[in-house]
């Protein structure tokens, strides 16, 4: 008589059990964020020029030269 008293309990708990472990292995999977992209590189700095003549004043037609 005892067993019988104690059956629909088991039959309560393991459907209980059933049911829990259905619900956690159904939970949907999330993907993992990718890592972000590493920032781009900074630009090079503009290259500058410095020029200088010899002679410093020139006449129309005169050549200098540029150093």
């Amino acid at each position: 008589m005892k067993d019988a008293s104690h059956r629909p309990y088991r039959a309560v708990l393991l459907t209980a059990c059933m049911a829990l472990a259905l619900v956690a292995g159904c939970k949907k999977k999330v993907a993992p964020t990718p890592p972000a992209p590493p920032a781009p590189a900074p630009s090079p700095a503009a290259p500058t020029v410095t020029l200088q003549a010899a002679p410093t004043t020139i006449n129309k037609g005169d050549t200098a030269t540029l150093i």
